[in-house]
């Protein structure tokens, strides 16, 4: 889904938010979506396998999350050792402010040097957007952010690429929680995939990863209680009003907890297109990449025939989580070409699937 606390999100950032408490504006809301909903470790897990299956000659080192909100997936991804380096970009500055703040924090001092936060539109090219300093670093922090240390490349200590962090090309550009749902026409998608294969190590090559969903099951009226199996912690999805002809469609993530006896309740509201894998993965060639792949899985609660109203204790979005990045939901999404007859049935109902797009090493 998604994570963001301000209306700017045309092209930058997943929902708009509202609460009922309007004096409480601590950023409450980004920590209990990022427990109730995210599942960082799972979603990195599957893209090292991918990086992995598709590119494999060489770790992947450096990783930008577009439509970033408070960062957590790139904060995430550089605590798995100095050597690794992380983007993240989004449009809404305050909660980039508080991913600087909060998960810019798991990395201690090592924060500047790893991670670059950036306000800026997706569908530009990311070295025109706004560098946000981290809070401890002071008014210098963008100098001192802009440039990299010697760090570790690599378990071995061999020397790490030079340069910025945000300059650096990337192995890894990924656009979860369903952003690229937030371009509502070819021509925007397009013209932010191109700015995504530009930003990929031409050298090297690197893979794009976005997540997308469809079938009946998305795109009927739909209230769904959903459970995040490595926090305990939950929320409601709620989908209404699909139009066949724009593929557009509505969804609100709720979050409630108790104060005492007063309930706050926190929503985060979607305005999406519904993208189909063909369309994708069309635009993808366009762009310059040189081979898609799609693992699916069938939605788990598709087949739910209650009006309208289903359960679902698979975790946060659509991949189960575990405390392990290695073996977070890992049998979940299978390579379409090896899905069984039994689950291509249940894919006619409902299904969640990563693309992977490909950009091969260029010659010289």
């Amino acid at each position: 889904m998604g994570k963001k606390g301000g209306k700017k999100n045309a092209i930058g950032r997943n929902p708009g938010s509202d609460h009922d408490l309007v004096e409480d504006d601590s950023g409450r809301r980004h920590e209990l979506y990022q427990q109730a909903v995210q599942s960082p470790r799972g979603d990195l897990s599957y893209c090292r396998k991918f990086h992995q299956t598709y590119i494999g000659s060489h770790e992947p080192r450096h990783l930008r999350e577009d439509f970033c909100g408070t960062a957590l997936l790139a904060a995430t991804w550089c605590r798995g050792g100095v050597f690794r380096s992380a983007v993240g970009l989004d449009l809404d500055r305050p909660t980039l402010d508080w991913g600087a703040r909060h998960n810019g924090e798991m990395l201690g001092g090592s924060a500047q040097h790893q991670l670059a936060l950036l306000e800026g539109n997706v569908l530009d090219p990311a070295d025109s957007a706004l560098l946000v300093p981290f809070p401890e670093a002071g008014p210098e922090a963008s100098d001192s952010q802009s440039s990299a240390s010697d760090e570790s490349d690599g378990e071995g200590g061999a020397p790490a690429r030079r340069g910025s962090v945000r300059s650096r090309p990337c192995d890894i550009v990924c656009a979860l929680n369903f952003g690229v749902c937030l371009l509502h026409t070819r021509t925007r998608l397009l013209r932010y995939l191109r700015h995504v294969a530009a930003a990929l190590d031409q050298a090297r090559g690197g893979i794009f990863v976005a997540d997308l969903l469809g079938g009946p099951a998305a795109e009927r009226d739909l209230t769904l209680p959903r459970h995040n199996s490595t926090t305990g912690l939950g929320y409601t999805w709620v989908q209404s009003g699909f139009d066949p002809v724009t593929r557009r469609m509505t969804g609100t993530i709720r979050l409630r907890e108790m104060d005492g006896r007063e309930a706050r309740r926190y929503n985060f509201h979607y305005d999406w297109r519904m993208w189909t894998v063909p369309d994708v993965r069309e635009l993808l060639r366009q762009a310059g990449f040189s081979t898609t792949y799609v693992w699916i899985r069938p939605i788990k609660d598709a087949s739910a025939g209650d009006g309208g109203r289903a359960s679902d204790t698979s975790g946060s979005q659509e991949a189960s989580a575990s405390d392990s990045e290695e073996s977070e939901g890992e049998a979940d999404f299978q390579p379409h070409e090896d899905i069984d007859p039994e689950a291509r049935q249940r894919l006619q109902r409902g299904w969640s699937a990563y693309i992977v797009a490909v950009l091969a090493p260029q010659p010289g």
